[in-house]
């Protein structure tokens, strides 16, 4: 309970601080890293201007506006997350300056796997579609697609999520405040992603307008949150590119769709696939680089197989042919016993002589 306190108190300390003149938000995360009210105090008393700052805090009744404001959030649903606390993503915690505090309406799914799909807010419906597919598929594989609320892609690949009735299939990150969802035709998105189990998360205070600015912190927590960004359709200056960069910052994967080299939504993707981004044509790539994908989908495979074969499968994933035959001490009979079971449906043989369970 008092580590409860403490977080709450250092909440309070940050919206406080965030009222105070000349004071940026860079600052309030620099501070972000301070488990309590009493070590962000220590950090305040580093230098003269940021004493100023703790000592104008102690001096005012600001605290108690912040105080009044949580317990006004709270009462519409909204929850706010610290840095340090529980509830914090624990891969938005692992960047650079993570931001300090994150307003939350519904639940971030714990036990998916989160991806971010982004891309061009003007997409052609072939993008679109593929976006909403990709979505579909990834989430019936147990992934949480992450996006931005955009128009174009983002929103489709948020459609795609939920298209499958599964819970806490897709989390939304708000350029602006919860309570000034934008752009205005996905406020009916927005309340299907919380009825589905999903969640909308934002930087910012509920009541923020979606100022241009926004949107390049609104990228950095989409890069955050996910252990890698899909890119499908992006020009070669687009939104979707920096938070592309920006996962690339934090050491996280970056795929990218391709496309005809005379469409300029494709001038972007094509650009990361060149420097080096993963090539993304269908939602089995995607789980071909996550096991834990992967394992999920082969879950029919794994079910209507009790071959020795299929059972060491499911336990280690896809392995090279001769690990597989001296892990289960079968040469002579291995091809012909790949065959039956490749045959029957319940494994794949894949490039570079690997063998897998048979995906769906």
């Amino acid at each position: 309970m008092g580590q409860d306190i403490d977080i709450t108190r250092k909440i309070i300390a940050l919206l406080a601080l965030r009222t105070a003149t000349g004071v940026s938000q860079a600052l309030i995360d620099s501070l972000s890293s301070a488990r309590s009210e009493t070590e962000l105090f220590k950090k305040l008393d580093l230098t003269a201007e940021l004493q100023y700052l703790k000592e104008s805090y102690l001096n005012s009744e600001v605290r108690l506006f912040a105080a009044g404001d949580i317990k006004r959030w709270e009462g519409s649903g909204i929850s706010l997350l610290a840095v340090g606390s529980p509830d914090y993503p624990e891969l938005l915690a692992k960047i650079y300056n993570p931001p300090a505090l994150l307003f939350c309406r519904g639940e971030i799914p714990a036990k998916r796997f989160p991806l971010a799909i982004v891309g061009s807010r003007a997409a052609d419906p072939q993008g679109a579609r593929f976006a909403s597919t990709l979505a579909a598929e990834l989430a019936s594989s147990g992934a949480c697609i992450i996006s931005g609320l955009a128009l174009g892609i983002d929103g489709m690949a948020h459609r795609g999520a939920l298209s499958g009735s599964q819970q806490g299939a897709t989390v939304a990150v708000l350029g602006s405040g919860l309570n000034e969802v934008y752009p205005r035709r996905h406020l009916k998105l927005a309340g299907e992603i919380l009825a589905s189990g999903g969640a909308l998360i934002s930087q910012f205070e509920p009541d923020t307008p979606p100022y241009p600015s926004n949107f390049l912190d609104r990228n950095r927590v989409i890069a955050g949150l996910s252990r890698a960004v899909i890119v499908v359709q992006a020009k070669k200056r687009s939104g979707a590119l920096v938070t592309a960069r920006y996962a690339l910052e934090e050491g996280r994967d970056v795929l990218a769709v391709p496309g005809s080299p005379g469409n300029p939504l494709s001038a972007g993707t094509n650009k990361l696939i060149k420097s080096g981004a993963y090539l993304v044509s269908s939602a089995e790539d995607v789980c071909e680089l996550f096991e834990q994908l992967s394992s999920n989908k082969e879950t029919a495979g794994r079910a209507g197989c009790s071959d020795p074969v299929c059972r060491l499968l499911a336990e280690s994933g896809e392995m090279h042919i001769d690990e597989l035959s001296r892990r289960l001490g079968l040469q002579d009979n291995l091809h012909l016993k790949l065959l039956e079971l490749e045959l029957a449906g319940s494994i794949e043989r894949r490039p570079g002589n690997l063998v897998a369970l048979k995906t769906y």
